[in-house]
């Protein structure tokens, strides 16, 4: 676990009940239901003795446990997150991520921000060394532009943080986007990073001012980022970005255009998170499966 974050953003009693867990991709908190923990080895609800199968015996999160929670995660000086908390998350360092869910305050159609919370996601990010492994003859063979999809909770995010590693064991240069504090790890390898900053600032600062041989980012939109993506492509530079999505069917829904990129890693749950169902090429031929 992410010991000094969790720390700092935990009630205690919490904090202690989930430290013998090692491997624990979220917690989710919502209003008086029971806390629970998606870990490698499936859910546990978190009791007052520590984590358990049994439902019946968990700690159930209270308004003052979720306040708190998001007090805490924010340093107390909610003004100085706004913008954060209108998109809905905070980015509480070593690239966890907390997601907001409650009562949205909109002036002329806008949320301008949240209050009365009624559930938290607290979300922690694995390094999988060598899971990207399957695209290393991919990128070798010339191809500049890969597009991951995955439902959320797929291990796209996973999977990227590894190509970046690849990309940069390879040689090149690589611009990693990190919009919301997540995607960079403590430690991680030899990268050019911008960090808070929005996909339209990251293209376009990046690439003027770094030069990279690749552009990677997060959560692309859809038609919104076309633009960037174009910018991108004129430039020469290459692009590896995630979508949320089920399938190759899903892309044409969200507006992206078809011949951009020319691969596709297709990711799912269904033996665990991570799991490759296969790598796609712009015909929707597929060209890779694990064994």
């Amino acid at each position: 676990m992410k010991e000094s974050v969790l720390k700092k953003i935990l009630p205690p009693a919490l904090h202690a009940c989930l430290q013998a867990e090692e491997k624990i991709f979220e917690i989710r908190l919502r209003l008086n239901c029971p806390i629970f923990a998606e870990t490698a080895q499936g859910r546990y609800f978190c009791s007052p003795v520590g984590l358990t199968l049994n439902r019946g015996q968990a700690v159930r999160a209270s308004r003052e446990v979720l306040d708190g929670i998001f007090l805490r995660a924010c340093d107390h000086s909610v003004h100085a997150y706004e913008h954060q908390i209108r998109e809905g998350f905070l980015s509480v360092g070593e690239g966890i991520r907390l997601g907001l869910c409650g009562e949205c305050v909109t002036e002329r159609g806008r949320v301008t921000a949240l209050k009365n919370l009624n559930a938290l996601l607290i979300r922690l990010p694995h390094e999988v060394r060598g899971c990207a492994s399957f695209l290393t003859e991919t990128f070798r063979s010339g191809v500049t532009k890969l597009l991951i999809l995955s439902p959320p909770g797929g291990g796209k995010t996973t999977l990227l943080r590894d190509v970046a590693r690849l990309l940069s064991g390879e040689g090149k240069n690589v611009l990693l986007l990190d919009e919301r504090g997540e995607l960079c790890l403590p430690g991680t390898q030899d990268l050019d990073v911008l960090k808070n900053c929005s996909k339209r600032e990251g293209f376009l600062m990046g690439i003027r001012a770094m030069a990279p041989d690749f552009v990677l980012c997060d959560e692309l939109r859809g038609e919104e980022d076309l633009p960037f993506l174009k910018e991108a492509e004129a430039a020469g530079v290459g692009v590896v970005a995630t979508v949320h999505a089920g399938g190759l069917s899903d892309l044409k829904k969200k507006g992206f255009p078809a011949g951009y990129f020319e691969r596709f890693a297709v990711l799912s749950s269904a033996r665990g998170r991570g799991t490759v169902e296969g790598l796609f090429d712009a015909g929707s031929r597929l060209v890779y499966a694990l064994q």
